[in-house]
């Protein structure tokens, strides 16, 4: 397949300058000054020249830069631009992902609706979470904002549903850390 090991990825030391060492089929291991090193895939599409970054090493190992060069060269094959696809997802995500009810949507699809009680959970954020905070950016919710929801549903007399209630919004602001958001 590629002509690096991960014997020889470790090697790779900086020098004066940044450098690449390639892998095969436009798949490039860039070992900066810093000796941090990266991940690139170089490749045509429409008859331009574009890199798409694939990640840092170690972080990204070989075999999973592997994986996702695969899937890009892919995508160049169909005459897509990864590049272009990852920033526009990126852009999605972080107009979509600015409130709460944006996080919640896509928590909710990516994690609750995985779980045996999804339908539970789900009714657990849409009805006494989001009418609270639904509407606040990300950045304005504080943790006095989320023990106050859980306070209020325990002075209402139901522990056990500020307990379920306090475990999803640990998952929902969790999967707002996991996402850089």
């Amino acid at each position: 397949m590629g002509s690096l090991t991960d014997i020889k990825i470790r090697n790779l030391k900086p020098q004066q300058k940044s450098y690449q060492v390639a892998d095969g089929d436009g798949l490039t291991l860039e070992v900066r000054r810093s000796g941090q090193k990266a991940w690139l895939y170089r490749y045509r599409v429409h008859g331009r020249q574009e890199k798409l970054s694939l990640g840092g090493y170690p972080e990204i190992s070989l075999a999973r830069a592997r994986e996702l060069h695969f899937d890009a060269r892919k995508q160049v094959a169909e005459g897509k631009s990864p590049a272009k696809n990852k920033r526009e997802e990126k852009q999605r995500l972080s107009d979509d992902l600015q409130t709460v009810r944006g996080l919640a949507k896509a928590y909710i699809e990516d994690h609750v609706s995985k779980l045996a009680s999804a339908k539970r959970a789900q009714a657990y954020i849409e009805q006494k979470i989001l009418p609270v905070i639904g509407g606040h950016f990300l950045h304005e919710v504080t943790p006095a904002d989320c023990v106050a929801i859980v306070e209020k549903i325990k002075r209402g007399g139901a522990p056990a549903v500020a307990r379920k209630v306090l475990e999803h919004l640990r998952g929902l602001f969790g999967y707002a850390v996991d996402h850089h958001l």
